[in-house]
């Protein structure tokens, strides 16, 4: 039979048991949530880092230890209370007994356990925090690899333009000696093309000089014609002036003549027989207009003066007399003046026609010289070999140039054989059609990198470019050479690629342009 006391023991103990099971479950669901959230993270599903995680696990791992270590401790707590009850009931266990030892043994494992495991928190915690630092000094180590890889990045920029300029100068570089070897091979054949030029030449001069000597026999005798003719003209011109003066000195006379003191007396008794006749007509007037009375006195006054009248008509005879000499004076000095107007008009007649022939006489003189000058100039061309100049600068100083303008500072002509280069224009014009060679070199003496190119129009400014050269330090020295074919009145001149400022060119810069061959 059980005893009531077996019962109530029997039963606590399974009422501990029961409470242990609820702790170990709620542990184990505890420690499967963990686990979970560890694979989830494993499994890339979780948003954590690496850190965040590792902490998240330290810590649940070490609640759970304590939780443990918790249920050992009152396992202990609640065997010390049932220590009396296993005494007395010593005899009642049975095979549970055995049980029970299993489970205390259980126990002392978990403790054991729990103490490995505090140690290893313990050695985790320690290497987290080396993590830590270890992290923090990687990430450091990032910052300055990424500051490094910066500056790596920059210096490959850098890098990559600097192989892309030298591609540009290496391209410019292969034109120019492919431009340089084309004008080395057309340099090559100059010299038998020259060689023909001296020959054709040689065969021209031959053949021009006879020309000229019967060119110049009949300039010399057309000149002596003009001469001898010039020489008539200066005595016809010698014998009208002569008869010029002595016009001049007989339209004096004249004159004399005209303003002497008779002629003032005429005119003055004129101009008093002029008004005494005015006076005759008023009083006509004024007779005709008055009445009877009046006439019948003015009949008494003129018989009573009738010896005044025949007075009067004496004096009027002796004033027409006068007047029919001094008309006769008059017509006499018109007819004079008449003859002289006659002849002053035909000296000038004279004088225009002379005028004439002189201006005649100069144009031919002029057309004359000019004739001799341009066979001079002939003779000269037919003669030299070619028409050459060479242009320098007078001194090396800072300049300015615009862009697509002349360049007008080549002043310094070293040759100028035909004068075919104008300082002012800064331009070279081709005396005739031909091969020309033409050379530039330029100097930079404060190293500026430019460019200039040599260019050539036409009479319809039709511009084209016959080549081009650039100035890159004070070391180097940048030469063109080229040859190309020109007519006559073509323009070759330099001009500036860019707006160029406070460039300092050498003085030893200079410009050539030769003629190689006519055609």
């Amino acid at each position: 039979m059980k005893t009531p006391r077996q019962i109530k023991a029997i039963t606590s103990q399974l009422e501990v048991l029961e409470e242990l099971k609820e702790q170990l479950e709620s542990l184990i669901a505890d420690i499967n949530t963990v686990t979970s959230k560890g694979k989830s993270w494993i499994d890339d599903s979780d948003s954590q880092n690496f850190l965040e995680m590792n902490q998240y696990l330290i810590n649940e791992t070490s609640r759970c230890l304590r939780r443990c270590y918790d249920l050992t401790n009152d396992d202990c707590g609640l065997n010390s209370d049932t220590s009396e009850s296993y005494d007395q009931a010593e005899n009642v266990r049975s095979k549970d007994y055995k049980r029970y030892q299993s489970l205390a043994d259980m126990v002392n494992k978990i403790n054991s356990t729990l103490v490995k495991h505090s140690r290893k928190m313990k050695k985790l915690q320690q290497n987290s925090s080396e993590q830590e630092t270890r992290i923090e000094s990687t990430c450091e180590k990032i910052k300055e690899n990424d500051s490094k890889f910066e500056e790596l990045h920059n210096e490959l920029q850098g890098a990559s333009q600097f192989m892309t300029r030298l591609e540009i100068q290496s391209t410019k570089l292969f034109d120019k000696a492919k431009e340089n070897k084309e004008q080395i091979e057309n340099l090559r054949h100059l010299p038998q093309e020259l060689a023909d030029q001296k020959e054709s030449l040689t065969s021209l001069l031959k053949t021009n000089e006879s020309q000229d000597k019967i060119q110049v026999v009949k300039m010399e005798e057309f000149i002596q014609g003009h001469l001898s003719t010039s020489h008539a003209l200066n005595t016809k011109y010698d014998h009208l002036s002569n008869l010029v003066q002595a016009n001049d000195a007989e339209l004096s006379q004249i004159k004399k003549y005209i303003t002497s003191e008779s002629l003032s007396d005429m005119k003055q008794k004129l101009e008093e027989h002029d008004e005494y006749l005015k006076r005759i007509e008023i009083n006509q007037r004024e007779f005709s207009d008055g009445n009877r009375k009046i006439a019948e006195d003015i009949e008494a006054k003129i018989q009573a003066n009738t010896e005044i009248t025949s007075t009067l008509e004496v004096k009027f005879q002796s004033l027409e007399t006068q007047l029919s000499n001094a008309n006769g004076e008059f017509s006499k000095s018109k007819d004079v003046i008449e003859s002289l107007k006659s002849r002053v008009e035909i000296i000038k007649d004279q004088l225009s026609t002379c005028k004439s022939n002189i201006k005649k006489l100069d144009t031919k003189i002029t057309a004359a010289e000019s004739e001799i000058v341009l066979q001079s100039r002939r003779r000269a061309s037919s003669r030299d070999v070619m028409a050459a100049c060479r242009i320098q600068l007078n001194c090396s100083e800072e300049m300015n140039f615009k862009k697509d303008t002349i360049l007008k500072c080549f002043k310094k002509c070293l040759l100028n054989i035909g004068q075919c280069y104008d300082k002012d224009a800064g331009t070279f014009t081709a005396p005739c059609a031909g091969l020309y060679l033409c050379s530039l070199m330029i100097e930079s003496e404060n190293g500026m990198q430019e460019e200039f190119s040599i260019y050539s129009s036409d009479r319809s400014d039709n511009e084209t470019t016959r080549g081009r050269t650039h100035t890159n330090s004070s070391s180097d020295v940048a030469c063109l050479v080229t040859v190309f074919d020109l007519n006559l009145g073509d323009k070759v001149y330099v001009k500036s690629v860019d707006e160029i400022r406070n460039i300092k060119l050498s003085n030893y810069s200079y410009f050539v342009c030769v003629l190689l061959q006519k055609n």
